[in-house]
């Protein structure tokens, strides 16, 4: 018979939302992930320096983790389509960029 166990605990420390000052919040505001990244380091580095019960080696205990998706690179779209290079038209620089690609390709001589 099948059991659940729990392993790999941890604990997920995250950072405040733009906006967010604790006693009022105030929506609308934006940040960028580089921005995000860097908060989330002070965090972690405040973090080791305050809490016992951590690893005493490198930077093990705390770290910084993040999840990736594809986005398209002008407007940041999320990445819908199978293609590399083309996602579907989401925003006009796609489109222009489509096309020039495919101009190139018409004038580029075929190896042969």
């Amino acid at each position: 018979m099948r059991s659940i166990q729990k392993r790999n605990f941890r604990v997920v420390v995250e950072p405040r939302d733009p906006g967010d000052f604790g006693f009022v919040r105030i929506g609308g505001q934006t940040i960028s992930p580089n921005e995000r990244e860097r908060q989330c380091e002070k965090i972690a580095s405040e973090i080791r320096h305050h809490v016992g019960g951590l690893p005493s080696y490198g930077n093990r205990g705390v770290s910084v983790e993040w999840d990736e998706f594809a986005v398209c690179r002008h407007c940041g779209a999320d990445w819908t389509e199978p293609s590399e290079l083309y996602n579907g038209g989401c925003c006009q620089e796609d489109n222009v960029d489509r096309e020039q690609r495919g101009t190139a390709e018409a004038i580029s001589p075929s190896p042969t």
